[in-house]
């Protein structure tokens, strides 16, 4: 976590200021005639690829985005270690490495390129296999919520960005396991946090559809065990026999910026 927190600085202050490189420069072009008759011969160019563009789309590409709001869909791969069991026990905890996720986040500019805002994640994933003559069904759901910053690397007047987040929230981890006609629960939480790298492809100048690498890391030592008959009971694990909830997602989705 220290070093999670470690990089999350480095993006924070280094990162949002080491793209001021690209910043447009205005050219007039002397052709009166054309000055006569069109009003928007004031041209512009970004100064990275020299790239000629009207002045009406210079004003999309320096306008400072209200919000964005991000809804994406894919798959996540838990990261945590193996612990030592059966053959059967560490096939069946392989298989429950990968599941569905779901992620939405909402974020409002500060600036052009930096925003704060809100991140959640669901993650899921169900196996049913035998363990030493019992037949168990697993159902486990990992979520994360928390504050969040944002940075938004436009790339051209289209409209397409970099965008990266950090957050830093609660990480809650629920398994649900059944044998027969019985049930059983462990639930925890604990702090996590999580960050993000993607890239916007615009669609529009307000739609985009997206794609995004994301880490997870949390460690969950408290639990509270819930048995069939409906009997709790609270319990702390070692850190090093805690549940890690640590998991990378790649995710596609859509993307709204106004």
């Amino acid at each position: 976590m220290r070093s999670f927190i470690g990089v999350c600085l480095f993006i924070l202050f280094i990162l949002p200021f080491s793209t001021k490189a690209q910043d447009t420069t205005y050219v007039h072009r002397s052709d009166t005639l054309r000055q006569a008759t069109d009003p928007e011969y004031y041209n512009w160019r970004e100064s990275s690829n020299d790239t000629i563009i009207p002045s009406i789309q210079k004003q999309n590409y320096l306008k400072r985005p209200v919000f964005r709001l991000a809804i994406s869909g894919g798959t996540g791969y838990r990261l945590g270690r193996t612990p030592e069991g059966s053959e059967e026990l560490t096939d069946f905890i392989n298989n429950m490495r990968l599941g569905g996720q779901f992620g939405i986040d909402l974020h409002f500019f500060l600036k052009r390129k930096i925003a704060l805002g809100i991140e959640y994640d669901y993650y899921n994933a169900k196996h049913s296999g035998t363990i030493e003559n019992h037949y168990l069904k697993d159902n486990t759901k990992i979520q994360f919520i928390g504050p969040s910053f944002a940075g938004r690397i436009p790339i051209s007047y289209r409209r397409d960005a970099f965008v990266y987040t950090l957050a830093i929230g609660y990480g809650h981890f629920k398994e649900i396991t059944k044998e027969a006609d019985e049930e059983e629960s462990f639930t925890g939480g604990c702090l996590a946090g999580k960050g993000s790298i993607g890239y916007d492809f615009a669609l529009s100048d307000k739609v985009a559809l997206g794609i995004k690498l994301s880490l997870l890391f949390g460690n969950i030592k408290n639990f509270t065990y819930k048995n069939s008959a409906g009997e709790t009971t609270k319990f702390t694990l070692n850190p090093q026999d805690g549940e890690n909830i640590s998991m990378a997602n790649i995710s596609v989705g859509i993307r709204f910026v106004r």
